[in-house]
């Protein structure tokens, strides 16, 4: 995966001008997805634009994450109200659905299959 590319993406789909953020984000985005890949060696071509989509989209839950911490939930100044709190699901579900294109190449994390032995 190509960082500029990823960054290009991520300043197209947010605007976000904390450059030296978006590119450790980045970085570690790229890393985590490198990390899953079943074959890390193998022919990935194929899939060059759907990583580069899942790990803008890695960028985007984890920038929604930072700016969660550090901004309130909802904003009222009178009658008028902001909400902030549903960002970080829907940049998580723009990720899950990103992720899903990756299926075939990807180490599913998320799920651990183990036995249990009997007592007796």
């Amino acid at each position: 995966m190509d960082l500029q590319q990823v960054l290009a993406r991520v300043h197209v789909l947010t605007n976000d001008s904390r450059e030296a953020l978006l590119t450790t984000l980045c970085m570690d985005a790229i890393r985590a997805l490198e990390s899953r890949l079943i074959d890390p060696k193998a022919d990935h071509t194929a899939y060059k634009e759907a990583l580069c989509r899942a790990a803008a989209a890695e960028v985007l839950y984890q920038l929604a994450l930072v700016d969660a911490a550090q901004a309130p939930d909802s904003l009222t100044a009178g009658s008028l109200r902001a909400e902030y709190k549903t960002a970080c699901a829907q940049a998580e579900a723009y990720r899950r659905q990103c992720f899903r294109a990756l299926s075939p190449i990807l180490r599913e994390d998320g799920f651990f299959f183990g036995g249990v032995r009997t007592c007796r």
